[in-house]
């Protein structure tokens, strides 16, 4: 299926590419493919990138087992030797052909129509956030607080236009769909261990005219995963040179352009830095 712009020109042969980052996976990649492959959104409209990044086999071949048993042919299998969950989504990205991307890490798993829901709110001026339920990784799946989930309570539909209001929402690329004109020529910043998800939010959020919230069926379900890298401690003085890192990498992006990004949005991302120096791992 092409999607047609408003000029008539076929340009996207998807309407979503689905990128999964994957590192050494264990058994809950195929939880989350699972719930890729129930989506209600027909197999024609999107497309899904795996991207090994940094491992290669069994992994490889336990994957492609699981999608040639799956018959679905939409998905592509991609690895790289070089580490990190960055470079693996600018890989997706580059490999991509729908006309919004859709991030998810391969730990965690979508409702069946999550794609279908963010996809009938979609336009190119804005992006559409969906729930978020954030779960036990065991197997009470115990129902634990998030942000995200806090952000899509409150949300007002008022709120739509102001990016400091719904700032939760661009602290992470996932639980939400985004359209490739508002990414643009921007990619995740390689060599940051945390943060690469709020700098590209930010990068693009000159770009962001409206953040609108999905259905409360659309659900993003996150694992509370002790083991993964995002979650394990970190020196103190690594703490203060990657936040401070941070700090001047959203400088960098705000100045240039500093008209077109708004200002509460970036005094809130510098300030939210300042507090992971002091906030207990």
């Amino acid at each position: 299926m092409l999607c047609v712009n408003k000029e008539g020109n076929s340009q996207y042969a998807m309407r979503i590419s689905v990128v999964i980052p994957t590192y050494k996976p264990g058994s809950y990649i195929y939880e989350c493919l699972d719930s890729i492959c129930r989506q209600t959104l027909s197999k024609d409209n999107f497309e899904v990138l795996i991207i090994l990044n940094g491992c290669d086999e069994p992994w490889r071949s336990s994957i492609a087992d699981y999608i040639a048993a799956e018959d679905f042919s939409n998905v592509k299998l991609l690895q790289t030797d070089i580490p990190g969950v960055s470079n693996a989504r600018n890989m997706g990205i580059e490999n991509s052909s729908g006309e919004y991307l859709c991030f998810v890490d391969d730990d965690d798993w979508l409702s069946d129509s999550y794609l279908e829901k963010l996809i009938a709110k979609a336009e190119e001026d804005r992006i559409v956030v969906s729930n978020a339920v954030y779960v036990s990784d065991d197997d009470t799946r115990e129902e634990l607080p998030h942000y995200i989930t806090a952000a899509y309570s409150n949300y007002n539909e008022s709120d739509s236009e102001s990016l400091f209001n719904c700032r939760r929402f661009l602290s992470s690329s996932c639980c939400c769909i985004i359209p490739r004109v508002l990414l643009g020529d921007e990619r995740y910043r390689m060599g940051l261990k945390r943060g690469e998800d709020s700098l590209l939010m930010f990068a693009i959020s000159k770009r962001i005219k409206h953040i609108h919230r999905a259905d409360a069926d659309c659900i993003y379900y996150i694992r509370s995963r002790v083991s993964s890298a995002s979650r394990k401690p970190m020196p103190w003085l690594d703490k203060v040179c990657e936040n401070l890192h941070l700090i001047a990498l959203y400088t960098a992006v705000y100045v240039p352009d500093m008209r077109r990004h708004s200002f509460l949005l970036y005094i809130s991302r510098v300030v939210a830095a300042l507090q992971n120096i002091v906030m207990p791992t």
